[in-house]
């Protein structure tokens, strides 16, 4: 579609679109948010989860049809999130229950999402190696730890804020972007958001 766009072939450009919504209408799709791009990724990450028998739950709380986040940011946080999250569950031992929580809410001019998953219990010094910072059990820093690091720079680029806990076999990253003023979404503190959405 940018390829597209950006040689200003509108015309295949065009009939490309049409021929997607064709391939679509028997596709179901569920309705998660009224922001299209939210819901096509919660979607697609939510069905991958059900075929690797990952239970997901979700509590998205009037998140509006349009957000002041680029498309490109928000799309790149959200699927890491939810990739980091699927990932920690497949690495969890048999017989372990795989479940995946969402939440999200625009509050006090903030995106706030939180993200929970089950997980194996970390490492003592987890936090001492820089776990939070982007480093993985795995060590794989090319893939999952690189997710992560993307995470946190994105985080910054909006003035927001990270926090990550894992323990009691679950791993929990809740994060907050900076939306520009004029776009307050809900009036709930943001502490209670993250209260109801999972966080301490």
């Amino acid at each position: 579609l940018s390829y597209y766009y950006s040689r200003g072939e509108y015309d295949r450009l065009g009939a490309y679109i049409r021929t997607l919504q064709e391939q679509s209408r028997d596709i179901e799709m569920p309705l998660y948010t009224a922001n299209i791009l939210i819901n096509s990724i919660i979607t697609a990450r939510f069905r991958r989860a059900g075929e690797a028998g990952i239970r997901t739950e979700h509590n998205l709380l009037g998140i509006p049809q349009d957000l002041t986040i680029a498309d490109s940011d928000l799309c790149s946080l959200l699927a890491n999130l939810l990739d980091n999250a699927g990932e920690g569950c497949q690495r969890l031992e048999a017989g372990r229950e795989r479940w995946i929580k969402v939440g999200m809410q625009v509050h006090n001019q903030y995106l706030s999402i939180v993200v929970e998953n089950s997980a194996k219990d970390p490492p003592e010094n987890w936090q001492k190696e820089g776990w939070e910072a982007g480093q993985t059990e795995k060590g794989d820093t090319g893939s999952h730890g690189y997710g992560l690091e993307l995470i946190g720079e994105i985080v910054e680029k909006y003035q927001g804020m990270k926090k990550v806990r894992w323990e009691n076999g679950v791993f929990m990253i809740h994060t907050a972007l900076r939306m520009p003023e004029g776009h307050s979404g809900s009036r709930e503190t943001g502490t209670a958001a993250v209260n109801r959405q999972g966080g301490d």
